[in-house]
């Protein structure tokens, strides 16, 4: 009988068969990137990496369908257990990197325990496995021997000696002493505890050759194992597609969509700069990119024709943003190359369910769901669209963020809009591209704004000459833009109190008056867009304007759209937005419309607005809302549409400045944001960024409002009406943080708060800090506090629709659950924001389904586990409701 290498009956030379036509697979696609060297190593690293399996135990407990034990039990786990089935000398003169190879073989599996078998706590296991290993060499010899028969045609047939495979007596005999860290055969790559090691061993080309060898292990073992236990079908060539447009085809494909675009807009057909561009500078479409540029002017494009050619990973913050992107890439790759579409992925947390939805679409008929999200999963496709928090958290170093770095370095990789994430994430974000680029993949940075500090800290790590940083403005392409005047901004200043308390600001508005004016400018035939810092002031602002409107004849629609919605009425909501304000095409409804939003409409809805409403925000955030506001503006020839009303409001509450201020968004930059915007608008500030224009600015921003903003306040609302054009935006950013930068050198903890936490992220990062797992990671990085709840008024109808759906399902799937019953209740919340005291039980606490079988309830069961009951309310107009104070989710 061969020996097996899954319970399922594969046997381990099939296994290897399949890992090593996955690295020939690789290597036919992508043999340019690296020596041919470097590809025989992971040749070896693939024929090698579960010679351990031989282990009777674990036969035994593959026969008994068990796992192996992750706790050590009476054995080693089986990788480690090659180690002690290697010949030495033959593995030095075989590879070019033999440590790589070992460590590949020792590590492509990580289990929690290793940290006690290399630091010596576990020091008798290790000892116990040696010892009877030597007393029973006759029998290891004879498995070893019995195993190099088996493999010894693809041994031949990869030019691989299969003497390699044998009992290292040596080995064994050290190990029934020592440690395996004491060793200093392997060195951990995930252990804090051996850094000083490391950091002497280590430089950056063998740390890229392991990197190479033990990521593509991991990628091809994985793939492997999915084509012998999932999808027969797939075959290991299609472990990488290996297909890409070519800039030809890119180039008719997007001048095709450009055309129809006009068309649809009536519009002139846009010039495609970004072909001009590349054409003028085609070194620029070699390496790595810093690309800033405003909304509206093709960055997408730009990336299509830097990327061409080669893989593409495009990260983008939001979910919603990262769904319209997909469909966006699909339809532009679709043009480019027949069939293509198909092979545009899709990956994020909720991917499976996105492209269940799609699947609906006729764009999307023989398109195999399941095939779609293994090859999205294993990073097989060409183009990959990404959220951030997939991607960037390998920047941790968890166990198994190899096989990301593999890919990476062969690919091209795409980080869109780093403004919109936070301090630690922008940090984790700016790391994750030194690092690629360092060993030597392709990273483009993009974004409409990009605060100066990141702009320079990126600019050194990375090496980039200016060159390569790329301001969209300055370049002859968007010359006749930077001059472009698309808003016509004006600040209110308003109460909610019915009496100025003595801190405030006595001349301030009633925000009453400003709902009024709201609602007297969609009456009016605009289509007015409020955007709110919190759920909870959208919320208010929403019960508000539903009362002034309730009983208007012809009233116009009032939409609030937010992150605290069930799947489906969000979806609804996107998709109302969006025909109300379409972005270059007709609306829908062709009068005036009010829509209430949080930040979500930063970057994931395509919107035109004719007036906004915007809360005090960060200066980069603010941009970006404006962003959705005369869109149709950046279409059109500059100086020929400048508004010819105000057409952007910035309110501010002399209460608190604005929501969220000290939970959403740092309270200093927010004020110094006003502050900037303030004396720009009087016209007494100079943007030019001197060091005696930054240090006035700070000294002034600190003496005069550091404690009392009601200087501030009064600042705002004497401030005049003003024009803001596109090259002004950008040198405000650059200004505000430059100011907030000079604060924190200073050692002003409470201004430099923002940077103190970027800062302090990139030491520990590059302290060398290694996240034990992939989920901690993750959580670091998005600062996950999101948990699924479903109001307890909604218990009852939750349960009638569960029973029904039950019964009429003899098999059922999560897909199916999950769209026709959870989409309709759950709904995602920070859970800093919920009752404090509140009583919370999870579903599976209070469901009724204990008279269906067995198999389903557990089934029902798990997929509930993690949901919350809540006590809340909710409706499909204003989402979820809670009384407690919220902290600004979307």
């Amino acid at each position: 009988m061969p020996f097996w290498a899954k319970s399922n009956g594969v046997a381990l030379e099939e296994h290897t068969a399949d890992v090593l036509a996955a690295v020939r697979a690789l290597e036919q696609k992508n043999r340019q990137y690296h020596e041919r060297e470097l590809w025989e190593d992971l040749k070896l690293a693939a024929f090698l990496h579960d010679v351990g399996k031989v282990d009777p135990v674990f036969q035994q407990k593959l026969k008994n369908n068990a796992e192996e034990s992750s706790s050590g039990g009476t054995t080693i786990s089986h990788n480690l257990l090659s180690v002690f089935l290697l010949n030495r000398e033959k593995l030095l003169s075989a590879a070019r990197n033999p440590g790589a190879v070992l460590g590949a073989v020792a590590f492509h599996h990580w289990r929690d325990y290793y940290p006690d078998l290399f630091l010596g706590a576990r020091i008798d296991e290790v000892s116990k496995t040696a010892r009877g290993m030597l007393e029973e060499r006759e029998m290891w010899e004879t498995l070893v021997n019995k195993l190099r028969h088996e493999l010894q045609n693809l041994a031949h047939e990869y030019g691989i000696d299969p003497e390699l495979i044998s009992f290292n007596e040596m080995w064994a005999s050290y190990f029934q002493y020592n440690s395996m860290g004491n060793a200093g055969l392997l060195l951990p790559p995930y252990l804090l505890s051996f850094l000083p090691q490391k950091l002497i061993v280590r430089n950056i080309q063998d740390d890229r050759e392991r990197i190479f060898i033990t990521g593509n292990l991991m990628r091809c073992d994985h793939f492997a194992s999915l084509i012998e236990t999932e999808d027969p079908d797939l075959s290991p060539e299609d472990i990488e597609h290996g297909i890409y447009p070519s800039i030809s085809e890119l180039h008719r494909s997007l001048e095709e969509d450009f055309r129809e675009k006009a068309a649809v807009r009536k519009e002139p057909e846009p010039s495609f700069w970004q072909k001009d561009f590349f054409a003028s500078a085609p070194d620029l479409g070699e390496g790595s990119l810093v690309f800033i540029a405003p909304t509206g002017v093709g960055k997408t494009e730009f990336a299509y024709l830097w990327g061409a050619g080669r893989k593409n990973i495009y990260l983008l913050p939001m979910r919603a943003a990262v769904n319209a992107m997909w469909q966006r890439t699909r339809r532009a790759f679709g043009k480019a190359k027949e069939d293509y579409e198909g092979h545009v992925a899709l990956l994020h947390g909720e991917a499976a369910m996105e492209l269940w939805n799609a699947s609906r679409d006729t764009n999307m008929e023989g398109e195999n769901l399941t095939r779609s999200l293994a090859l999205a999963r294993h990073l097989a496709e060409p183009y990959i669209i990404a959220t951030g928090d997939q991607i960037a958290p390998a920047v941790l170093k968890y166990p198994g963020y190899e096989r990301l770095y593999a890919v990476l370095m062969d690919s091209c990789l795409v980080v869109d809009e780093v403004q919109a994430y936070d301090p630690k994430a922008a940090a984790i974000i700016t790391r994750l591209l030194e690092d690629i680029h360092n060993l030597q993949g392709r990273v483009l940075l993009m974004t409409a704004t990009l605060p100066p500090f990141v702009q320079e800290e990126i600019s050194q790590r990375l090496g980039l000459p200016p060159e390569r940083i790329i301001n969209f403005l300055n370049t002859p392409y968007g010359k006749m833009l930077a001059g472009q005047i698309r808003h016509h901004l004006q600040f209110k200043v308003y109460t909610k109190k019915d009496k100025q308390d003595k801190s405030g600001y006595d001349d301030a508005e009633s925000y009453q008056n400003m709902i009024e004016e709201m609602v007297s400018l969609a009456r009016n035939g605009k289509k007015v867009l409020a955007v709110f810092n919190t759920v909870k002031a959208a919320q208010k602002a929403y019960g508000l304007i539903s009362n002034l409107l309730d009983g208007i004849e012809e009233s116009p629609p009032l939409l609030l759209v937010h992150s605290r919605y069930t799947r489906t009425d969000r979806r609804k909501k996107e998709k109302d937005v969006e025909d109300y304000m379409p972005n270059g095409r007709a609306p829908q409804w062709g009068k005036g419309c009010l829509v209430l939003a949080t930040q979500i409409v930063e970057a994931s809805l395509d919107i035109d607005a004719d007036i906004l409403y915007t809360e005090l925000c960060p200066i980069d955030s603010l941009i970006q809302r404006l962003g959705r506001v005369w869109r149709r503006a950046a279409r059109q020839p500059s100086g020929t549409v400048k508004p010819p009303y105000t057409n952007v409001y910035i309110m501010t509450e002399v209460e608190e400045l604005a929501s969220g201020c000290g939970r959403v968004y740092d309270r200093h930059l927010v004020a110094l944001t006003g502050y900037i915007l303030a004396r720009y608008a009087a016209g007494d500030l100079e943007l030019a960024e001197t060091e005696n224009v930054i240090e006035n600015l700070l000294t002034e921003y600190t003496d005069t409002f550091n404690k009392d903003y009601s200087a501030l306040y009064e600042l705002l609302a004497k401030a005049p009406q003003f024009y803001l054009n596109e090259q002004a935006k950008m040198q405000l950013v650059t200004l505000t943080y430059s100011i907030l930068t000079l604060g924190w050198k200073r050692g002003r903890k409470d201004i430099g708060s923002y940077l103190k936490e970027y800062y302090e992220t990139l030491d520990i990062l590059d302290s060398g800090y290694c996240s034990d797992r992939k989920y901690d990671a993750q959580r670091l990085f998005r600062q996950v506090y999101t948990v699924e709840v479903v109001p307890r008024e909604k218990i009852e109808e939750f349960n009638k629709k569960l029973k029904s759906f039950l019964e009429q399902q003899d098999r059922p799937g999560y897909f199916d659950f999950n769209e026709q019953v959870l989409s309709n209740f759950t709904v995602p919340v920070d859970f800093r924001s919920l009752p404090r005291h509140a009583d919370r039980q999870t579903l599976t606490d209070i469901i009724d389904i204990d008279h269906f079988n067995a198999k389903t309830i557990q089934k029902i069961r798990r997929w509930l586990q993690d949901i919350w009951v809540v006590p809340a309310s909710y409706d499909n107009q204003q989402g979820l409701i809670l009384e407690a104070d919220d902290i600004g989710e979307e």
